[in-house]
């Protein structure tokens, strides 16, 4: 299948006058799809498709949603994770291969999907999860940070004297600005 970029291509390729044959060559598609496209002079996204009515995979939770579904009529705030431990609990075998089990983590997201539908259709309210916040106070002076570059690569002098410099930034919590010293000695070490 075509994405309208390549069908865009196809469209001025085929008004420029190159060959059916040529443009599936430049574009890797078949020549029955460029066929196609053309036939219809419509881009991809304009058609319209059939609503797929079958499953394209086998559903996993078959087996087991009808124990879910009770689980949740006799209490709907279950959680997914919580159907998912309880499942694998009860069916998956103690220390056997993870690919061996009948109900994996990989059902998570699955389950998830379908509590979700679940809940929806049976009218209950999803709990609101409340954000947790811990207050942060801070007092000036019990974070600081300091920020040291030194600049002898630069080769200052004065007065034909080199100079040994070096910049630092002290940078404190809650200060109103930011301060900086730039330190200065003409000779030793730092």
């Amino acid at each position: 299948m075509l994405k309208d970029f390549k069908a865009s291509r196809m469209f001025t390729m085929l008004r420029n006058g190159c060959a059916v044959a040529e443009i599936a060559r430049r574009l890797p598609v078949s020549e029955k799809t460029i066929r196609t496209y053309r036939d219809r002079d419509l881009l991809p996204s304009q058609i319209e498709r059939a609503p797929r009515t079958h499953r394209t995979r086998i559903d996993p939770l078959e087996a087991f949603w009808p124990e879910i579904e009770a689980l949740l009529e006799s209490d709907p705030r279950l959680k997914p994770i919580t159907l998912l431990g309880w499942l694998q609990q009860k069916h998956n075998v103690p220390g056997c291969d993870p690919s061996d089990q009948v109900a994996p983590d990989t059902l998570r997201r699955t389950l998830e999907r379908r509590v979700h539908k679940w809940k929806l259709e049976h009218d209950v309210e999803q709990e609101v999860e409340q954000e947790v916040v811990f207050p942060q106070i801070h007092q000036p002076g019990d974070v600081m940070a300091i920020d040291f570059v030194d600049l002898n690569c630069l080769s200052v002098s004065v007065q034909r004297q080199r100079v040994r410099q070096a910049v630092s930034r002290l940078a404190q919590s809650l200060w109103p600005q930011r301060t900086s010293h730039q330190c200065a000695k003409a000779s030793g070490e730092w």
